[in-house]
């Protein structure tokens, strides 16, 4: 599991149940949430971004990297279901569960 800040009102997070969700608007009284799900088969072990991309790692041994643009959209935060989003790229090659991950 995973906390990264992206802006003072705007984070995402990442858990054992194999999603990711972005929270904007986090000092209003009713935070939008994307939900993002489907991209992994096991739970994400970590979060980690560079400012331009976000990283997602899982037990499944891969990586996913998310340019920032997809994974906020166009306009307001909503509901959306992964299967409409797809990581830019996959990495894979690990042999076992990745426990961390760093970039930036």
């Amino acid at each position: 599991t995973g906390v990264m800040t992206i802006t003072n009102d705007l984070v995402a997070t990442v858990s054992s149940d194999e999603s990711m969700c972005i929270w904007q608007g986090l000092l209003s009284e009713k935070p939008k949430r994307r939900l993002l799900r489907g991209f992994h088969s096991q739970p994400i072990t970590c979060l980690t971004g560079n400012g331009k991309s976000l990283c997602t790692a899982s037990w499944d041994r891969t990586l996913n990297i998310w340019p920032m643009d997809s994974v906020l959209g166009d306009t307001d935060i909503d509901m959306l279901q992964a299967h409409t989003i797809s990581p830019a790229c996959t990495l894979e090659g690990h042999s076992d569960v990745i426990a961390s991950c760093v970039w930036g």
